[in-house]
């Protein structure tokens, strides 16, 4: 795969939407919702648009022969006191309702069941003006699917109950109606006795539940697609990685470790009389050192360590063909490989440099969901909004407004790597110079080979650098006698080798890795039984509660008031950051407890804050591996021998005693030197894989910088408009 680099202005990506038996559950869903809004949004706006019934004026005459409106052209809403002169408006129902309360009592409620007569024909006549105004009468009919409020003659009581009355000739109440452009009088509502008319929200509502799932389905789908290089790979590969089986993973057998030693020896003495190595060469230095250990213990179908035959990476690292262990040059570990020098297929020298397209479809999905979200707040609070709508509309633009800002650091955290990458040239490590550089290769082991790891009932050899952490499950009794259970860390280790060798067929080169692995985050210390956070645990959560709910309510007290226009601005605004400040101590509280004491976060609060600001900052073991066994359980970061890895580091001489360890001429210029990280940690990244899996998720600088910006701002505009 060669890498295009011009870029494309745009691209369209396949999404990850799949039908299969194990993601249908989530597809099918999806597509429903993404059809359904569309089409509820667009049913919408053949519904007639009633506006907030406290804005319709009230009158004595009808506005007269239809007109023109700002709400619905060619109709007139008008509000009026009527008497009906002939026909029925509608019946009424006494009716009755016997329930049993929550002490087991018998209680009945009686109301009336009102029905309009929609296909009914009656006259009314205005009331209530001036006498010196003559009263004239006009025609009416229901609107289809009016709604009626009736208060009626009498009581509903139990004496009343089944009686019908007939709201007709005589009768006197409000109506809420229009008079559409042909003069026709079309009744919406009546009332009695000045009560308020209802609120008219089919059309809103129909409207915002669409804009709702419309939101809600471009977001799941930007999160869906994924970048043009990933796809890419994806064809090219079959969606799978490379597995090698460098690092092994057995669980250890007692039975079964003599019959494996013996068969093991004699593997290694036949390769190496076939390669004319001694034993001090091959078998000593290299491959007992990458592949056993003086106790490994296994079964004889691991055995044959030369073929991908053995337990391989939970997560594969390579996307192509790998250099295997027959091509190593164990003589001249710093020199070419035995394959005359050639470079690994994945070397980003031999794949070129992808540069991603400057927009595609993620970006517009992603910038849509906002801008949709943006409109379905403003519309809950600015039209037909009730309390429950309006703080919806509230919640809803100030999550908007959290989520885009917390994108848009995420996204140009990334977009700082990212092109850190792009404007820093891979090097060969065969004309590698002194100073910064840019290394893709295979890790080798030094002179001092690699490292062993026992995790539980398991070892793994062939290791340059491993942390790991083991936690069970304890349970203990609280203070109202309840059994509770929580996971709790019993121990760890964390292991480097001084050194080891980084080869990208060209030739290696040495990497220092106490200067890497040193800096890394150790294994999080035993957390004490009697820790404040687990004694007062309901205290912390309920304080993070109070304070979100405390600075909700006086967002909502404040955006409530500023509404009704009676606060100063200044008090508006000390309101308004306020509640911000209380919902952002809430979030840090919360944020600091989840990172320092649950179970899926292994570092150190300071770590995981240095980790956010640059994804890949320094390290990146590329994956994790879990094994739980009953009530145990155990988490490994590892890096091994034949992995793939990515080094933005300094070039730098080897001391002359460095050398004289290793018994190195320095005939090959590699023999040299070293690879440790920059002085700015910022700008040092170590990556389990090649250039090709780092970048393989990078975006262009408009869809990880400009488009969250732009998303930003549209987000912060409702704020300042209204």
């Amino acid at each position: 795969m060669k890498g295009d680099l011009k870029p494309k202005l745009f691209a369209w990506v396949p999404s990850n939407l799949s039908f299969s038996s194990y993601e249908k559950w989530f597809s099918y869903p999806f597509v429903g919702i993404a059809v359904l809004g569309p089409l509820l949004f667009a049913l919408s706006f053949t519904m007639m648009d009633v506006p907030p019934t406290e804005d319709i004026p009230w009158t004595t005459e009808l506005p007269g022969n239809g007109g023109e409106s700002e709400e619905n052209a060619g109709v007139h809403w008008f509000k009026m006191e009527v008497e009906v002169t002939e026909g029925l408006l509608g019946t009424a129902e006494c009716t009755s309702n016997t329930y049993e309360d929550e002490y087991g009592n018998k209680k009945t409620t009686y109301r009336f069941r009102d029905r309009p007569i929609e296909e009914s024909d009656f006259k009314l006549k205005s009331v209530g003006h001036s006498t010196f105004v003559q009263s004239a009468e006009f025609s009416a009919v229901w609107d289809q699917g009016g709604y009626a409020q009736f208060s009626q003659p009498g009581l509903c009581t139990s004496d009343s109950v089944g009686k019908i009355w007939d709201i007709g000739e005589g009768y006197e109440g409000e109506v809420l109606a229009y008079e559409d452009s042909e003069g026709r009088v079309l009744l919406k509502a009546t009332t009695y006795g000045q009560s308020e008319f209802p609120q008219f929200l089919i059309r809103e509502t129909v409207q915002r539940i669409g804009a709702f799932l419309i939101a809600t389905s471009l977001a799941i789908w930007a999160g869906m697609i994924p970048t043009e290089l990933s796809r890419m790979i994806e064809r090219e590969t079959g969606g799978r990685g490379k597995p090698h089986n460098f690092i092994k993973m057995e669980e250890r057998d007692e039975n079964s470790y003599r019959a494996y030693s013996k068969m093991l020896k004699k593997e290694l003495v036949l390769l190496a009389k076939e390669r004319g190595l001694d034993d001090s060469g091959l078998k000593k230095e290299l491959i007992q050192r990458l592949v056993t250990h003086e106790e490994k213990m296994g079964t004889e179908e691991q055995i044959n360590l030369w073929e991908d035959s053995g337990t391989k990476r939970e997560i594969p690292a390579w996307n192509y063909p790998y250099k295997k262990i027959d091509v190593w040059d164990s003589r001249n570990r710093y020199g070419p490989d035995l394959d005359e020098g050639e470079l690994m297929q994945e070397h980003p020298v031999v794949l070129g440099s992808h540069r991603p397209p400057i927009l595609t479809n993620y970006s517009l999905a992603a910038f849509a969901s906002i801008i949709t979200w943006t409109w379905l707040s403003s519309d809950l609070i600015a039209r037909h909004h009730g309390t429950l709508s309006y703080g919806i509309g509230i919640f809803i633009r100030y999550a908007t407004l959290v989520i885009v800002s917390m994108w848009m650091i995420w996204s140009i955290r990334k977009w700082f790597v990212y092109h850190l990458v792009i404007d820093t040239p891979t090097q060969t490590i065969q004309s590698i110079a002194v100073g910064d550089a840019e290394l893709c290769g295979q890790i080798r082991p030094g002179v001092k080979g690699t490292i062993s790891a026992d995790i539980g009932p398991w070892r793994l050899d062939g290791l340059i650098a491993y942390s790991w952490t083991q936690e069970v499950w304890v349970e203990h009794q609280d203070s109202k006698g309840r059994t509770r259970g929580s996971w709790q860390r019993v121990d760890g280790d964390k292991k480097f080798v001084d050194s080891f060798i980084l080869h990208d067929g060209s030739a290696g080169i040495k990497v220092n890795g106490k200067e890497w692995f040193d800096k890394e985050v150790g294994v999080q210390p035993k957390l004490s039984e009697g820790d404040s956070f687990f004694a007062n645990k309901g205290k912390v959560a309920l304080t993070g509660a109070c304070l979100l709910l405390g600075g909700l309510l006086v967002i909502f007290v404040a955006q409530f008031v500023e509404n009704k226009g009676s606060l100063p601005k200044l008090y508006l605004g000390v309101m308004i950051w306020s509640g911000m400040l209380l919902i952002l101590s809430a979030i840090m509280m919360s944020t600091y407890y989840l990172i320092r004491f649950t179970h899926y976060v292994r570092e150190p609060a300071i770590n995981i804050f240095r980790k956010l600001r640059n994804p890949f900052l320094l390290i990146d073991y590329g994956t994790h591996m879990k094994r739980e066994n009953n009530a145990t359980r155990w988490e490994l970061n590892c890096i091994g021998g034949g992995d793939p890895l990515y080094i933005i580091g300094k070039v730098s001489p080897r001391t002359s005693k460095d050398l004289e360890r290793e018994g190195l001429s320095g005939a090959q210029q590699t023999e040299l030197l070293e690879v440790g990280p920059r002085e700015a940690l910022e700008t040092s990244i170590m990556q389990r894989g090649t250039e090709l899996q780092l970048m393989r998720w990078a975006r262009s600088t408009a869809e990880t910088a400009i488009i969250p910006i732009l998303a930003l701002i549209s987000s912060i505009i409702p704020f300042i408009w209204m």
